[in-house]
This record gives structure tokens, C-alpha cells and sequence, in this order.
């Protein structure tokens, strides 16, 4: 069974848990689209450290954004650390509007090409 040590950003220490779980439909597919992930949204935008250790820091930081503020389609939306820890998603909770009047009725904008 494939293992990965992950490393928890609360208490810093490492944690083993399953990965695959070989012959399951499907198990690959969620590694490989969450490496594709990785490299669009981590590796393609910044510029790879050439030493290891300030790499497993830019690697660490994707990993604490994707789990505790990416949404996830899958997941409606929420973060895995909302789903995780059972709290209502950030999409969906109530803001603080800091501009007075705001949303305001706007003139509506003629679209191009039509008179």
C-alpha cells in the first residue's frame, strides 16, 4: 500500500497516511490530477528553486493554500480543512461590506456593435 508522510502544519509533526489503495478503480486518477494541479497552480508559476530545501518550503506553502483556502470543485466549493474539520465554507458566510451605499444601481452599459 502506498504511503506518503505529510507533514501537519498545527503541531509539526509528521503524520503516515494511505495514499492508494492498489486494484481500486479510480485511485491513480486523484494522484495524478492532484499532481497536474501542483504543476499548474505551484510549479509553472514560480520560479524552482535549484536547492531541496527551499523547494520542501514552496512545495509545503501549495500544500497549506490547497487544503485551507483553495475551493475544490468536488467538495461544493468548500476546502478540504472545512470539510475536515466540519465548519461552514467561507464562500457562504456572511461579509462585512466596508463601503457605504454599496452595491449601487449602475447605469446599464450599451453593449458594442448595438445602438
Amino acid at each position: 500500500m502506498g504511503r506518503i508522510k505529510v507533514l501537519d502544519g498545527q503541531d509539526s509533526t509528521y503524520h503516515t497516511r494511505d495514499l492508494l489503495i492498489y486494484g481500486k478503480y479510480g485511485s491513480i486518477a486523484v494522484v495524478e490530477r492532484f499532481i497536474r494541479s501542483m504543476k499548474n497552480e505551484c510549479c509553472r508559476r514560480i520560479v524552482v528553486p535549484m536547492r531541496v530545501a527551499k523547494l520542501r518550503v514552496e512545495v509545503s506553502l501549495y500544500f497549506v493554500w490547497y487544503n485551507h483556502h483553495r475551493p475544490h470543485q468536488e467538495l461544493g466549493g468548500r476546502t478540504p480543512d472545512e470539510v475536515y474539520s466540519h465548519r461552514e465554507p467561507a464562500n457562504e458566510e456572511r461579509r462585512y461590506e466596508p463601503r457605504q451605499k454599496w452595491p449601487r444601481e449602475t447605469a446599464r452599459v450599451p453593449s458594442r456593435g448595438r445602438s
